[in-house]
């Protein structure tokens, strides 16, 4: 027995270890699994999706002097994220909301202080030496409240306000995680990598670095070696995706181009000294001058290279504002250029290539328009043929979700009715200030029934005073002010001043309310009435008189807006004189009001219409283009987009649809396939401002 037991002991010992290493690999492994080190509480940054300094540089500039105020202080806004993976695979990720509210009380004060700042260089210039103390003291005087508060109430929306992405950001639910993909309730699928301080979240669009509560993020972290083989390209708040493009021109020579894309992927901006040396020696060539703040183009001529042209960049991906020492392309700016001899105006970077030479982006579809350019990618490369024309594939790209960034669209010939395109056309949408051509309609009505005249003199209420000097004023006027109809009109149309509409609705009608009873009744009248509803004279949201809070606003269809131009060029096609002008000097009111639609400027034979903007309503524009077709007739092209996300797309997109619209005039096609604050007001503090120094 003795000597049985001995033969098995050694079996027995070594059945044992066997057994424990088994269990202590499992429980190596077991520990070692990423999932397990998913748990904890997590912090990243997220850039909010928003261009706070080319917004409040777009405001300064402006006024005279104003691309020479410092805005430093003023960048892009980050929320603050916690998320929590719980181990009863619970999780939830909510923002730091007091952070996020004081990054947006910093973010006004950095543009108070360039309001300061620019009272400083003009009072220089007139040879007084002011503080800053000072400066803001005559900025008080001059509008009654502060610098700051001006900036909060006059100036562009830098931030998104808090309650409008905390729904994107505070949420929870379950997750579960296994060979390397995790599965949130509400969220997407992501590839993730873990180690003890950093994770990382990522699918095919956006990427996340989070690093675990109460450690720092390591310096040399290759976040994406860690990610690769996967490619991330992130929708973020700059230009911070670079690309070396292939031009290949006229189906032979290849030329690099170097190419920004701007917020989104294949949103591009090209080097403008790339694509005058690519063309140079063709039909298309032109000769380029690029300084800090100018940009001239002449077509027709040599181009001659200053250097750096066709240079590769020499990395794809960057931090957002992160320059390159090789090179710096600057930020988006509204700049006016010189073309031919012409003035035209689009956004471009100006900055410099990497010899050192000033460069100047621009946006491909500005680029193809402006030059009459046939471009198009394929395969990867951009293929330019010098022979062809500028030409928009609509039902192409209307397939391909062309109208997806704004809620409704149409461009057609109000001369025949015809509609070419369009896209939600009969679905009621916020019409902000593009309300003003309806005002304008019953003003002209009052005008032929001979209630009124151009040359009658209007009387400013103190209603119309209190609008002038609230965050939706446009031109400072005082109650019993004096001012000629053809003056307010001029006003209300060309920088859609809000108070000149109240002041000519409540002349001709005795009261607001009872001119816009008008204003729905010949809605009526031309049969446009489904769907459209006015609830004032201007088209600001109104809070309605109830305990529950909510914006209402003026809303119509593209239809019904096509009609209505439709009508008003019919019956009073002097408002096109009026509207395709680019000022208009008004005695009684002692300004200059301008006309800031830029098509004006990039399309010749353009007549308006009307811009408009609200938060609600996005960006919104009624444009219209004279065509003359083959045999001589003339056609009224008209082109209107409602909800555009900013002032960049409801151009770009206005100006392809009025040239579709030409070409369908001229070739034939198939059918259907908080109002902005005029830009003058800066100037108007600024020179009120300076009285008091």
């Amino acid at each position: 027995m003795a000597k049985g037991m001995r033969r098995k002991l050694p079996i027995f010992i070594i059945t044992f270890l066997l057994m424990i290493t088994a269990g202590g690999v499992f429980f190596v492994v077991l520990m070692l699994r990423p999932e397990r080190k998913l748990s904890g509480t997590w912090k990243c940054e997220q850039a909010v999706e928003n261009e706070a300094l080319s917004l409040g540089r777009e405001w300064l500039d402006s006024a005279r002097l104003g691309n020479e105020v410092d805005l430093g202080g003023l960048g892009d806004a980050n929320v603050k994220l916690t998320l929590e993976l719980n181990k009863d695979d619970s999780w939830k990720m909510y923002m730091d909301e007091a952070a996020y509210e004081q990054e947006k009380t910093k973010a006004y004060q950095s543009l108070a202080k360039g309001l300061r700042s620019l009272v400083i260089l003009r009072a220089a210039e007139l040879g007084a030496t002011v503080s800053d103390e000072q400066a803001e003291e005559a900025i008080i005087k001059a509008c009654g409240i502060s610098s700051y508060e001006y900036a909060m109430q006059n100036g562009p929306v830098l931030m998104p306000e808090g309650s409008s992405i905390s729904t994107k950001y505070n949420l929870q639910g379950r997750y579960s995680a296994g060979k390397g993909k995790i599965s949130r309730d509400g969220m997407e699928d992501m590839s993730f990598l873990v180690d003890d301080k950093l994770l990382v979240l990522a699918n095919d669009t956006e990427s996340w670095t989070w690093r675990r509560a109460g450690e720092e993020t390591p310096e040399a972290v290759d976040l994406f070696g860690f990610l690769k083989p996967m490619n991330v390209y992130a929708a973020g708040n700059n230009h911070n995706i670079l690309e070396n493009l292939t031009m290949v021109v006229d189906g032979g020579r290849s030329c690099n181009i170097k190419t920004l894309h701007y917020d989104y992927r294949n949103n591009r901006f090209v080097s403008m000294r790339d694509v005058a040396a690519a063309l140079s020696g063709t039909d298309k060539q032109f000769e380029l001058s690029v300084t800090a703040d100018t940009i001239t183009i002449t077509g027709g001529k040599a181009y001659g290279a200053v250097g750096g042209e066709g240079d590769l960049f020499p990395r794809t991906q960057r931090e957002p504002d992160e320059e390159d020492p090789l090179y710096n392309t600057g930020v988006l700016k509204f700049n006016t250029m010189e073309y031919n001899g012409a003035t035209v105006k689009y956004y471009t970077f100006i900055g410099s290539n990497t010899a050192g030479n000033k460069d100047a982006y621009i946006n491909l579809t500005d680029l193809a328009m402006m030059m009459d350019l046939d471009m198009n990618i394929q395969d990867g490369k951009l293929m330019v043929n010098t022979q062809g024309h500028y030409y928009l594939d609509i039902a192409a790209l209307k397939q391909e979700g062309f109208f997806d960034e704004v809620n409704s669209a149409l461009v057609g010939d109000v001369t025949t009715g015809e509609i070419f395109v369009s896209s939600m056309e009969d679905t009621p949408v916020p019409i902000a200030s593009t309300t003003k051509l309806m005002t304008y309609l019953c003003i002209m009505d009052a005008v032929s029934a001979g209630e009124i005249s151009l040359d009658d003199i209007a009387t400013v209420s103190k209603k119309g005073e209190t609008l002038s000097r609230s965050i939706d004023g446009v031109i400072k006027i005082d109650e019993g002010q004096q001012i000629p109809v053809d003056q307010l009109l001029k006003g209300m149309l060309l920088p859609s001043s809000n108070e000149c509409a109240l002041t000519l609705a409540e002349h001709v009608a005795g009261s607001e309310e009872a001119f816009v009873e008008r204003m729905n009744t010949k809605a009526a009248l031309l049969g446009i009435s489904e769907g459209t509803l006015f609830i004032n004279c201007h088209g600001l949201p109104e809070y309605p008189d109830n305990t529950a809070t909510s914006k209402i606003q003026n809303h119509m269809t593209a239809r019904s807006m096509f009609k209505l131009v439709q009508h008003i060029l019919k019956t009073y096609p002097q408002i096109k004189e009026l509207t395709s002008s680019k000022s208009f000097y008004t005695e009684a009111m002692s300004r200059e009001v301008r006309n800031t639609n830029p098509l004006l400027y990039n399309l010749p034979d353009c007549f308006g219409l009307k811009t408009g903007t609200t938060i609600k309503s996005g960006a919104c524009l009624v444009s219209g283009l004279n065509v003359k077709d083959a045999e001589g007739n003339l056609h009224e092209v008209v082109a209107m987009e409602f909800g555009a996300e900013d002032s960049t797309v409801r151009v770009s997109m206005s100006q392809e649809l009025l040239l579709y619209g030409r070409d369908c005039v001229l070739n034939g096609c198939s059918s259907n396939g908080i109002t902005s604050v005029s830009l003058s007001t800066v100037e108007d503090l600024v020179t009120e401002a300076l009285k008091y120094l």
